[in-house]
């Protein structure tokens, strides 16, 4: 490929004092990204497709030697979502309304939870940064997969609520079963435009935990920044009966997320604290 067809090439390597933050894209289509995005730009797409963290051609590896490029980064994510609340907020309640509609006709339960804790989901995922974050990919919001509330739920009611072998296989079904559990969670998200945070993790030992060296104190700690969602928020979701459940089992699901989350937390981080709700 000819060089010349990059934008923001230097010379820079490995994110060198430099280089220049660039996307790695063609020249023909530098200018639909040059400057600031438009208002109405999905900030789940932006974080996730068009991060200019990057030290330019020719090794478009993030520019690690520049940890404030990452910090300049997510602060103009969060700034872009404080942005887009008028917007969003008709968006939501629009999509909140059908699911509602839609959990009505299911006989569903619904739940609203706040969020008592700083809530981060997707820190695993692919990106950049190497800390990703879980978006709706239509309306650029952060929310909690139903698999996660699932997962959450069902720690909690062996772990801690001392629930039966009969009452676990009916819920979330078994491995030897054709069929799941009778218990179907939906995903929650954000009943207003949530308000976004930039977080940090310091880790002063990178190379015993990646690769097993000495751990000590002539290590140089290496910030990881990542986005957040602010404490206070309310969420949305349900729980559904699927086949050979009763409303006992749906009053059980739905004492049973409020325990987990409001104990164990649900995404990542919650070892520290992260990811607690209370009921709203």
């Amino acid at each position: 490929m000819n060089r010349q067809r990059y934008p923001g090439h230097s010379g820079a390597r490995g994110g060198g004092r430099q280089a220049a933050r660039v996307r790695p894209v063609y020249r023909e289509v530098r200018d639909v990204l040059a400057g600031a995005p438009p208002a109405s730009a999905n900030t789940g797409l932006l974080f996730d497709r068009y991060a200019n963290v990057w030290s330019g051609h020719p090794e478009w590896k993030p520019a690690k030697a520049q940890p404030s490029v990452r910090l300049q980064f997510l602060n103009e994510v969060a700034q872009h979502a404080a942005g887009q609340k008028a917007a969003l907020r008709p968006l939501l309640e629009a999509f909140h309304l059908r699911r509602r509609l839609l959990w009505e006709k299911l006989g569903a339960r619904k739940l609203v939870l706040r969020s008592c804790a700083p809530l981060v989901s997707g820190l695993g995922m692919a990106h950049a940064l190497e800390a990703g974050f879980v978006w709706d990919r239509n309306l650029g919001v952060p929310f909690l997969p139903g698999s996660s509330l699932k997962g959450a739920v069902r720690a909690w009611a062996e772990q801690w609520a001392d629930a039966g072998e009969s009452d676990l296989r009916r819920w979330f079904g078994d491995s030897s079963d054709e069929g799941a559990g009778c218990l179907t969670f939906f995903a929650a998200y954000p009943v207003i435009p949530p308000v976004l945070r930039t977080d940090v993790m310091n880790p002063h030992f990178k190379a015993w935990y990646e690769r097993g060296e000495t751990p000590g104190d002539w290590l140089s700690p290496e910030p990881v920044f990542f986005l957040a969602v602010e404490r206070a928020m309310p969420f949305e979701t349900a729980v559904h009966l699927r086949h050979g459940g009763s409303s006992r089992d749906l009053d059980a699901a739905a004492e049973l997320l409020a325990g987990a989350l409001s104990n164990l937390g649900v995404g990542a981080k919650t070892a520290v604290g992260y990811g607690l709700f209370t009921g709203d």
